[in-house]
């Protein structure tokens, strides 16, 4: 009866055994292949991979030990493949496994949206070392989309190894979630019953380059280039009596920090000499179209120091990195411009502001007044952050 139970306890371990032991073989892209004794193989909280811990060292072609190439995989490249986010300080996150992968794998993001990877930089290293062998998980923000059309980014994974690194690209679309026409109804006093966002394609002036049909909603299509624009550029606005001007911007990444950023660093909006027919106000706000004064209205999203209240010709706005009207890296602005008095104006509510804006106009224009504004003077032109 003794030799019955040890048979069986033998048995049973043998089984046990069996269950426990398996085998792995990786083919790569190159045909080289690898192939791993593990422990029992099981799916992970990433979508698509496996798991197993190995029990010996990997035989074949393929392994890290003898230089072979890196690839994804065994669980995919950067995963998933496309994907899209709607909103300011939208999320995106994504994942890969690279295989043969002893150096580093580093990461950037190119597009005009303003991606960021979480820590804050379009550049990032997820992993050196044998810390690459395993699964990376990474994640990005993006701005808001102010460009009037979806834009696509691609975020690029690279690998390196003993042999050839390997590639691996995603998209993430950043919708534009600032359709023009949705900014705040600013109610007015007087003849003006209120003001109204001036949008779609309008014509402007621009002196002896004659007039173009522009995106008045968009500061990149008025001053023909993404923000700061073009140095120097007067656009001047036949601007309806009942409307005011915003129009969107994005900072790019490290554009105030860069190391070798002007000192000092800064920009006008100037009403022009020319053609200036009434008292113009001006503001940059992170909300569209918000003239409220910051100075006296804690929750205005004006910048402080942003703000200018009915301006003659060569009043300005003045930006910078530093001091008063300070802009920042990775932010989305829009700069506004009406001829009206905008003392009164308080924060926006919804889409909704309180107080009034007492028109400037009316007693000079009949239907519309010329609004020359000045892209710069500055510090600006030329410079190109490092």
């Amino acid at each position: 009866m003794q030799r019955v139970f040890v048979s069986i306890a033998l048995l049973l371990s043998a089984l046990t055994s069996a269950q426990a032991q398996t085998t792995i073989k990786i083919t790569n892209p190159d045909s080289t292949t690898c192939t791993y004794p593990t422990g029992q193989v099981s799916s992970n909280a990433t979508p698509g991979q496996l798991q197993a811990v190995a029990t010996g060292a990997g035989v074949g072609t393929g392994c890290g030990s003898t230089g072979g190439s890196v690839s994804f995989g065994p669980a995919s490249p950067l995963a998933p493949s496309t994907q899209s986010i709607g909103n300011a300080g939208g999320t995106a996150a994504l994942s890969f496994q690279a295989v043969n992968a002893t150096g580093q794998c580093t990461g950037t993001i190119s597009g005009a949206s303003g991606g960021i990877f979480t820590g804050g930089t379009s550049t990032a290293t997820f992993c050196t070392g044998a810390a690459c062998a395993n699964a990376q998980n990474f994640s990005m923000t993006f701005l808001a989309n102010t460009s009037g059309a979806d834009i696509a980014n691609t975020v690029t994974a690279t690998c390196t190894g003993t042999g050839t690194p390997a590639v691996s690209t995603a998209t993430v679309t950043v919708l534009h979630t600032i359709p023009p026409g949705t900014c705040a109804i600013i109610p007015g006093t007087g003849s003006v019953s209120s003001f109204t966002q001036w949008t779609g394609s309008q014509s402007v002036n621009y002196g002896g380059q004659g007039n173009k049909s522009v995106d008045v909603t968009n500061f990149s299509s008025i001053y023909s280039s993404a923000w700061p624009g073009n140095f120097g550029v007067i656009a001047t606005f036949t601007l309806p009596t009942n409307r005011y001007v915003s129009a969107a911007f994005s900072v790019p990444a490290n554009y105030m920090t860069a190391s070798n950023v002007p000192n000092p660093m800064y920009g006008l909006y100037q009403i022009g000499e020319t053609s200036a027919v009434a008292p113009t106000s001006m503001s940059i706000s992170t909300k569209c179209g918000d003239f409220s004064n910051p100075a006296t209205n804690a929750n205005s999203s004006v910048v402080p120091g942003c703000w200018l209240n009915n301006g003659a010709a060569d009043y300005f706005v003045r930006w910078s990195n530093t001091g008063s009207c300070t802009l920042a890296n990775n932010q989305a602005y829009f700069l506004n411009i009406i001829t009206a008095n905008i003392s009164n104006v308080l924060p926006l509510t919804g889409n909704n502001a309180g107080g009034t804006a007492t028109s400037s106009a009316t007693a000079r224009c009949s239907s519309a007044c010329t609004v020359p504004i000045q892209n710069g003077p500055g510090t600006w032109q030329g410079y190109v952050p490092n």
